[in-house]
């Protein structure tokens, strides 16, 4: 695979005192080294028909960057291919993430490493495929940075890295699959309800079947960027199908009722030990 990166960052604090740091790297180099992270595309082989990449990221000691939905004060990584030649899709799937509190709040993402498998579609298989991406994303410590990488890479030229495929796979593993694939975990019953025991007024009461009730478990939900849904706490344990039903209530900011809720949909992710699950639910 040949890959020609050039990046740039922008650093700044929270008190908005801002401070230039950009970085280029040399045509030749597979990755950048911006501040307090590195980046690069990885070939990642081909598999059921598609080419696989990866977007690696690795951070420096004691920072975070951020999921798809960052929490309380996180900026979630942007993917831009619009770029790429001979590319009808290039899907980003999201490693699953972990929750972590600091001085921003409760927020939501990776330390130390990350890396983001995309599974890329050639317009016309019989040719050669370029991927161009612009990636913007942020890490952050006692202060946030704002970064962008610009990085290309040509796939599906015969030969892949057998570390570099394996490596993507391996993240790629800890995607959370659909309902049905995992085996021993389900999402019940979403409903609206009024907290007025955790004094935000509306949450959400989520059931969860599973084969380890002793296990902890996160949920991540996800609206119409509408309402912000908070850090679950477990209920007392109910009586499911299968006798092992966990209740969670998950405290809801921005809505007004628990009646407005009703019948939004919602995407809900469910991390327990190393079951990683998401799913579609729509509020009751």
């Amino acid at each position: 695979m040949r890959v020609i990166v050039a990046a740039a960052a922008l650093a700044f604090t929270l008190s908005a005192a801002h401070a230039a740091d950009t970085v280029s790297s040399a045509l030749s180099q597979p990755g950048a080294a911006l501040s307090h992270s590195t980046v690069r595309l990885v070939d990642g082989g081909a598999r059921d028909g598609m080419l696989r990449a990866g977007v690696d990221i690795r951070l420096a000691p004691g920072w975070k960057t951020y999921w798809r939905v960052p929490g309380d004060s996180g900026v979630p990584p942007v993917f831009d291919w619009s770029g790429s030649q001979n590319v009808a899709e290039a899907a980003v799937r999201w490693p699953a993430p972990v929750r972590f509190s600091d001085a921003f709040g409760e927020n939501i993402g990776y330390k130390d490493r990350v890396v983001f498998p995309v599974e890329v579609m050639p317009a016309d298989p019989a040719k050669p495929v370029r991927l161009d991406l612009t990636l913007d994303y942020a890490v952050c410590r006692e202060v946030c940075v704002p970064a962008r990488a610009e990085l290309s890479a040509d796939l599906g030229e015969g030969w892949t890295n057998p570390q570099a495929r394996a490596l993507v796979e391996s993240y790629a593993e800890t995607v959370p699959k659909p309902a049905g694939e995992v085996p021993g975990l389900e999402i019940g019953a979403v409903r609206a309800v009024t907290d007025a025991s955790g004094g935000k007024g509306v949450a959400l009461e989520i059931e969860i079947e599973s084969d380890t009730p002793s296990v902890p478990a996160d949920i991540l939900v996800e609206g119409d960027g509408t309402v912000y849904f908070g850090v679950p706490r477990r209920l007392d344990s109910g009586a499911g199908e299968s006798g092992s039903a966990l209740r969670y209530l998950v405290p809801v900011d921005g809505a007004t009722d628990a009646v407005a809720l009703a019948g939004q949909p919602l995407r809900i992710t469910v991390l327990q030990g190393g079951k990683r699950l998401a799913d579609s639910r729509q509020v009751e």
